[in-house]
Order: structure tokens, then sequence, then C-alpha cells
């Protein structure tokens, strides 16, 4: 089972590096050098590779821990089809979100009392776990944000009748567009984490505009 995981983590690694690798530096420092499809492209191809890297990271210690005797926790658990970005974080990096859940996000109240504050403060806390920079603080936000208006939508939903029988009439569309809502808000939030700022947040002004917004042009 384990050589089967290395096997696997290995596909994945060749995968990342074969198909999927590109000049980021150039997208990201050099954005006004590409069409808008290439850039829309760049995008896609930056976040499966991303993906695969840290998938293949992760199958590989699994299989090399449990080779050498010690079990070691799943990280990544198909996130990228999940429905809603509450359910990503469980799939994503999940040692990491289990530990900020448990010592942060239910102490300071869960969801009993204070919920958007308490998760606007969770990804602030995992933005900054990663590096202390502007462009981690705009990464942690956008999620932190973007927990709110999933609590604010399951309140409306769940008051919208036409909302819930198009929900139970229609399960598999309903999870599909679901899915792809939440890749592309997960996806359009690492450009600042992979590119930096203003540099990842120019190139995301440049994906919803047609390629016309920037913030800088170097």
């Amino acid at each position: 089972l384990f050589l089967v995981r290395m096997a696997t983590g290995c596909l994945k690694w060749w995968l990342a590096k074969h198909y999927f690798e590109m000049d980021w530096k150039a997208f990201f420092d050099t954005p006004q050098h590409f069409s808008y499809g290439q850039l829309w492209t760049g995008f896609y191809f930056l976040s499966i590779w991303f993906y695969l890297f840290v998938s293949a990271a992760n199958d590989l210690t699994i299989a090399a821990c449990g080779l050498a005797g010690f079990k070691i926790s799943e990280n990544y658990h198909f996130p990228y089809f999940k429905r809603n970005l509450s359910h990503f974080w469980r799939s994503w990096h999940m040692t990491l979100t289990r530990f900020c859940r448990d010592y942060l996000y239910i102490p300071l109240g869960g969801n009993q009392k204070h919920t958007r504050r308490n998760a606007l403060i969770v990804f602030l806390a995992i933005a900054l776990w990663h590096v202390v920079s502007p462009a981690f603080v705009i990464w942690g936000l956008w999620h932190g944000l973007g927990m709110v208006v999933l609590f604010q939508w399951r309140k409306f939903c769940a008051s919208q009748s036409v909302l819930r029988n198009l929900s139970q009439n229609y399960p598999r569309l309903t999870y599909a567009t679901s899915m792809l809502v939440t890749f592309h808000f997960v996806a359009i939030g690492w450009l600042p984490f992979w590119g930096g700022h203003p540099q990842g947040v120019s190139y995301f002004l440049r994906l919803i505009s047609g390629n016309r917004w920037h913030l800088f042009v170097w």
C-alpha cells in the first residue's frame, strides 16, 4: 500500500513537472506580455500544478514514513472538488486547519458566538503562520471574508424555498455549480499567495477586467 502511495506521489510530481509547470515569474512580473487567454491558461495551469505539487509531497511523506513504521496524517483529500469553502478547508492542509479549529476557532466561540469575527481571525492567523507579508494578509482576508459570505449565503438559502427546491430537484447541477464557484474563488485567492503583492493582485485585476486593469507594469 505504501509503495502504491509512493508511486502515486511520483506520478503527480511528474505530471506537475512535465505538463503544468510554466514560467510563473514572467506571468506575475510581466503580465502585459501575455494575451488574455494566456493569462487564464496560466491561472488554471498554476492552480493544478500547485495542488499536484503539495499533494505529491504529502503522498511521498506518508509513504516514506509508513515504510519506516510511522503514521502521518492525511493533509489533502480532493480539495478542488468540494462544494463550498468550508468543505475545501476540511480537505486542504487538514492538520493545520484542525489545529486552528481546535485551539483558536472553538476557544474564540466557534459557531456559537462571533462566528464571522472568529473566521476572520483564524484565516489571518493561518496567513501569518505562512509568511508575515501584505500578500499573505490579503490572502487570509480573502478566505476569511469568503467564509463570512458563505455563512450569510447559508442563512439566505435556508429562508428561500425556491433555492431549497432547486438544490433538492437538481442535486448534481447544484453540486457542479457550487464546486466550480468554490474552485475559482480558491484559485483566485492563490494569486497574491503565489505572486506576492502587488503582482498577484494586479494579475487578479487583469483577469476580471479583460486584461485592462493593473496596479503596476514592470
